[in-house]
Order: structure tokens, then C-alpha cells, then sequence
């Protein structure tokens, strides 16, 4: 991994770690327009969930439809790989 990119990892890292963002977007009108949204969306899918810079991973948490993969910051390469690989073998 080069200098920039481990650079880039820490900060998406640091940020993710450190950021409230259920606190701050899901007491919105949008963000909990938002989060039904997608929840509603996640419950009528199946297969593989990949969730990438996912603070505490609330939408896997509540995925039930297949295999679930979380990747800490959307730098992180390896479980990006390891999710591929995974779909391929699952045929999804």
C-alpha cells in the first residue's frame, strides 16, 4: 500500500471511528427517511451484503438475506477482494 493510500486509510479510519452519524443524519427528517428506506430495501434482497466505511454496521446488523461482510474504510481493499471472491464461489 502506498504512503497516500495509507494515509488515506487512517484518516476514512479516524473519521469513521470517531463520527456520530446515526446521532447527527438519523434525527433528521431525510436521514430517517433514509434509513427506512434502505432497511426496507435490504429485507426484499438475498445474498451477499458488502457495507463499506460503515461506523458501526447498523444495516448489517439488521440484514438477514445471505452472507455479510464489513469493511472498516472504503481504502480497505482486502475485504473488497475477499467479498468478490466469496460472491464468485456463491454464484451470487
Amino acid at each position: 500500500m502506498s504512503s497516500d493510500s495509507q494515509t488515506m486509510k487512517r484518516f476514512y479510519d479516524s473519521v469513521g471511528a470517531n463520527y456520530p452519524e446515526e446521532e447527527n443524519v438519523y434525527h433528521t427528517l431525510r436521514g430517517m427517511l433514509r434509513k427506512r428506506f434502505v432497511l426496507d430495501w435490504l429485507q426484499s434482497r438475498s445474498g451477499s451484503l458488502l457495507e463499506i466505511g460503515t461506523n458501526r454496521g447498523m444495516y448489517l446488523q439488521r440484514y438477514n438475506g445471505g452472507l455479510r461482510v464489513r469493511s472498516g474504510s472504503e481504502s480497505d481493499r482486502s475485504e473488497t477482494g475477499s467479498a468478490r471472491q466469496t460472491r464468485a464461489l456463491s454464484g451470487r
